[in-house]
């Protein structure tokens, strides 16, 4: 037992000893090193103590003091990494993975941080300028300012957009960089601290997304250095037609250098009634049929759903029954249509406003005003020629309170524009192809997608039934799979539609000529639940899809499911077989989906999805 004992102690000392000798040759073999990485530890604590400090000269708003720390940053940050030339040449970290990836990953967070300290140098030079108009004018509210400071607010902010976009491209590859760093390295011990900063860094980049195509659009949103002149139609989508919602009130809009210079709206049926005797343009064969209508008025104008085509034909018919009155057609630079959804969202951001004595809010906005147009203005002796005029009121307080937000809200209101021009409560149409080329790159032209695979869009109209889309409840229910008796893929639609209303002023039966779009090439097998004799398939060779349409209605308190099968073209089972299918579902306008189901039963695989449809939806099965 000793002698094994003193065997085991033996082995121990030698062991001891090999190790001690090879740790004496690491640090010989790193001894330099490890100077260096102290030295690189140093400068990289001081480059994020600088920039933590020009971050609180920021807030202060010292723009001297933020600058001095950030050129003081940077110069850190690239001390640190020259610190870590000499690291790489050493013999041993060169030719050890290991210890190689290691000081890659302390370089990734000292690039992150002279990114950012460049991205934060160019922020300055931006903001500076701002700043000084903003502090000579102790920052008023946009509407105090004068005409020549606005201009210049503008003017700084559209000639920024160069550095804007460097600033974009700057905070990608620091995240990049970030990206890079895994959680178990010899960072680990602050890996909570660097997940805070890319956390940060999204942030950063999605407020830059927001911001850098509206800035595009600067000089066409804002009338500078021309002004802008839109034509401003009001949707109803309680009365849902193809591209948003009845077409109750237009207006004009005109802005120049910030200042909206003009701004009126009047009764759609102003503009129609003069001239019913006059015009002579053939409505499309459904309206005629559906509400016995022999003329296209402006009203009815927006029956495509695709928005750039519905734009065209409204500027048309407009211009058409301004020149049956013997008036000017102004020269619009585009045409903007907006949903009550979307009103109701700026009260939100605004607080409630009150007109003639009734307070608006987000939640009652669109029922109280259409109380107010269809009923109330009869019991306050109101003409139903004027009946209307209201709304220019509340335009007119609500453009108030905009202007009145503190500029501090500003990031609160890109928000919330960009979250209604992805749900497409704000449609926008420009008639230079420029601008609309930027904005159906940004997916905010409201144009019907030519998508490369499966395809979906169901367009409801509502055609004399009300206001009863306010009392819908509308769920969508789509199901691909192989076929047992066609060698094509076989869709299933399911559109279910519950009356959750009654008989009055505004609501009834639900009346809708719905139309759905699929790809081109598409071959309906069976449909039920549609009304007797209405349905309809043909293709649209402008938009690129095969439609199938037919005309149907629901009873108050009652259900309808409209049950579709139909067969895909060949290259969407050629696309499936290959691992590529790919599923665009377009929400229509105004359309209010609660669910949206799709069932994907592909390749023996089944793949189950349930969302709502509040923006467009995609679903991809790549390999």
């Amino acid at each position: 037992m000793k002698k094994a004992l003193r065997r085991i102690i033996k082995i121990l000392k030698y062991t001891l000893v090999v190790l001690l000798g090879l740790l004496f040759l690491l640090l010989l073999l790193l001894g330099r090193s490890f100077v260096q990485f102290k030295l690189f530890y140093n400068e990289t604590l001081a480059g994020k103590n600088s920039l933590e400090s020009a971050l609180r000269f920021v807030e202060a708003r010292n723009f001297n003091g933020a600058e001095a720390a950030v050129k003081e940053a940077e110069t850190n940050f690239s001390g640190a990494l020259d610190k870590l030339t000499p690291v790489r040449d050493n013999w041993l970290i060169k030719n050890s993975g290991l210890f190689n990836s290691q000081v890659d990953d302390l370089a990734y967070l000292d690039q992150s941080g002279l990114l950012l300290s460049q991205v934060l140098g160019r922020g300055l030079e931006i903001a500076r300028p701002l700043n000084e108009i903003l502090s000579a004018t102790n920052n008023k509210n946009f509407s105090e300012y004068s005409p020549a400071d606005k201009n210049k607010i503008i003017k700084t902010i559209y000639e920024a957009e160069p550095e804007i976009i460097n600033l974009k491209t700057d905070l990608d590859a620091a995240a990049l960089s970030l990206n890079k760093i895994p959680k178990f390295s010899v960072l680990y011990p602050v890996y909570p601290k660097i997940k805070d900063l890319k956390d940060k860094l999204k942030e950063g980049q999605d407020i830059l997304d927001t911001a850098t195509p509206l800035i595009r659009l600067t000089p066409v949103l804002m009338g500078y250095p021309d002004s802008s002149r839109f034509l401003l139609l009001l949707q109803n989508n309680d009365e849902l037609r193809p591209s948003g919602g009845f077409l109750g009130t237009y207006g004009t809009l005109e802005v120049n250098s910030g200042e909206i210079k003009n701004l009126v709206t009047e009764d759609t049926y102003h503009l129609d009634m003069p001239v019913q005797d006059k015009l002579s343009l053939a409505p499309p064969a459904v309206l005629k049929k559906y509400l016995k209508v022999d003329k296209w008025f402006l009203r009815d104008a927006n029956w495509s759903p695709d928005w750039p085509t519905s734009a065209r034909t409204i500027q048309s018919i407009y211009k058409e029954e301004l020149r049956l009155l013997n008036q000017p057609a102004p020269d619009f630079t585009g045409v903007v249509a907006i949903t009550p959804d979307f009103i109701a969202d700026l009260i939100s951001l605004t607080g409630p406003i009150t007109v003639k004595g009734q307070t608006y809010n987000k939640d009652n906005f669109q029922t109280l005003l259409q109380y107010n147009v269809e009923v109330a203005y009869k019991q306050d002796n109101i003409s139903s020629w004027d009946r209307k005029e209201i709304i220019n009121d509340i335009m007119l307080e609500l453009k108030n309170r905009l202007f009145n937000l503190p500029l501090a809200r500003s990031r609160d209101l890109l928000t919330l524009l960009n979250r209604n021009l992805e749900r497409k409560n704000i449609l926008v149409f420009f008639n230079d192809n420029n601008y609309e080329n930027l904005i159906t790159d940004l997916n905010w032209s409201g144009v019907v997608k030519k998508a490369p695979a499966d395809y979906l869009m169901v367009v409801d109209a509502n055609l004399a039934a009300f206001k009863s889309d306010s009392v819908m409840t509308k769920n969508i229910a789509y199901t691909v799979g192989s076929s047992d008796s066609k060698s094509n893929l076989a869709a299933e639609l399911k559109l279910f539609y519950r009356h959750n209303g009654g008989f009055d002023w505004r609501t009834t039966k639900y009346r809708s000529y719905t139309r759905v779009y699929v790809p081109k090439g598409s071959k309906l097998i069976n449909i039920s639940g549609e009304e007797d004799n209405t349905l309809n398939v043909y293709d649209d060779p402008d938009l690129d899809k095969t439609v199938i349409a037919f005309f149907m209605t629901v009873e108050p308190g009652a259900e309808k499911e409209i049950k579709i099968n139909y067969e895909l073209p060949e290259y969407i089972k050629n696309l499936a077989e290959a691992g590529n299918y790919a599923l665009y579902i377009q929400k229509q306008p105004g359309r209010r989906t609660n669910q949206l189901t799709v069932n994907l039963n592909l390749r023996g695989s089944l793949s189950k999805y349930s969302t709502d449809l509040l923006t467009d939806q995609s679903f991809n099965l790549g390999k």
